[in-house]
């Protein structure tokens, strides 16, 4: 999997600015609308859209890849962890949103619902896909399905009404919660490594 690091979103709600390495998975512009995005439906929404761009991405490059006799699979395989990327930082920062309160979730959950049915609609697909079938992209795809799994759980865990604003987090806690170079959501720490069979 690419080792490119996600931007820590823990940090871009408070008033430190947001931590990212040159590898970063998003643009220098990307990383300023992130910075400049504080509040945290508006936030997730930006990941939101960062992810379709890149599953698009992903699915044009899979079309294109039919036509070709060897297909680029490393470059398939970056273009997906993009998107898993994306996703687990939308996660991120619902999970803060979550845990420090004060804030209206509904639409963003509206949003939620509907954004990721259709990822997990198009990343299905792309299972199909005669150039995945007996490759180890599988299981980047597979590791796509589950981080949209997580996120569509953790949605349900937004209240029906504006969350009481809890205490926050310290600034150092909040680094401990994400390291740079390592995915947002803490299942993939808590998962054994999967020997995967050669292509």
């Amino acid at each position: 999997m690419k080792s490119a690091c996600t931007l820590l979103v823990v940090l871009a709600l408070t008033a430190a600015p947001a931590l990212a390495q040159k590898d970063d998975y998003l643009t220098p512009d990307e990383i300023a609308q992130v910075r400049e995005t504080q509040e945290p439906d508006k936030r997730i929404a930006l990941f939101l859209n960062f992810a379709e761009q890149r599953l698009a991405t992903f699915e044009t490059a899979l079309r294109d890849a039919a036509g070709q006799e060897r297909p680029d699979y490393d470059e398939l395989r970056d273009r997906l962890n993009d998107f898993i990327h994306t996703v687990d930082d939308a996660a991120a920062a619902l999970e803060l949103a979550l845990e420090r309160g004060g804030t209206d979730l509904r639409k963003t959950r509206q949003a939620l619902d509907k954004k990721l049915a259709e990822f997990l609609a198009k990343v299905e697909k792309a299972q199909k896909d005669s150039l995945v079938e007996e490759t180890d992209l599988q299981y980047d795809l597979e590791d796509a399905t589950i981080a949209l799994q997580d996120l569509q759980e953790m949605t349900r865990n937004v209240p029906d009404k504006v969350m009481p604003l809890k205490q926050p987090r310290t600034l150092e806690s909040e680094q401990k919660t994400t390291e740079p170079g390592k995915p947002s959501l803490k299942r993939r720490d808590q998962q054994p490594e999967e020997k995967k069979p050669p292509r």
